[in-house]
């Protein structure tokens, strides 16, 4: 398989895009806002089975793979 760096750049830039293309997850509006988001803190109102755990465990292993340790 190819190196496609500039793919590997929007990846570690865009969480939504690296959801899409490395995981084939289509997140929904406020998914992708949750994704996109850098607040430190964030409520979610929403109903069973929306994706809440999907998105934020996306989320999570985006940070673990792309966000330098403090």
């Amino acid at each position: 398989m190819p190196v496609d760096l500039a793919e590997d750049l929007l990846h570690a830039i865009d969480p939504v895009l690296f959801a899409r293309g490395r995981l084939g997850f289509r997140a929904d509006d406020w998914q992708a806002r949750l994704l996109r988001s850098d607040a430190r803190q964030i409520a979610l109102n929403c109903c069973r089975q929306a994706g809440k755990s999907t998105a934020t465990a996306i989320l999570g292993l985006h940070t673990a793979l792309f966000e330098p340790a403090p």
